[in-house]
């Protein structure tokens, strides 16, 4: 990646350049986060909770799909030993 970098006048890349933000921004950019953290909280909370309810109510159906899974890809494994052997 470094070759393809371009230089500017100063020797740096572009990608190493530095953005230069005014204070306030920050501190606007600063506020409006903590207001989304504080909003989103319950929200996600019961998101979570319901996510992992659904997760756990499927939990026999998902252990069957997995050992499906296992089985059929141990079958198809031993039949690619069987055919790399003969």
């Amino acid at each position: 990646m470094n070759g393809s970098d371009v230089k500017t006048s100063a020797g740096i890349s572009d990608l190493e350049a530095r953005v230069s933000l005014s204070q306030e921004y920050g501190d606007a950019m600063a506020g409006e986060q903590a207001a989304q953290r504080d909003f989103r909280g319950p929200a996600a909370y019961s998101q979570t909770v319901a996510s992992l309810r659904l997760l756990w109510e499927s939990r026999r159906f998902l252990r069957r799909v997995a050992g499906a899974g296992l089985v059929l890809s141990l079958i198809i494994a031993l039949l690619i030993l069987a055919v790399i052997s003969l």
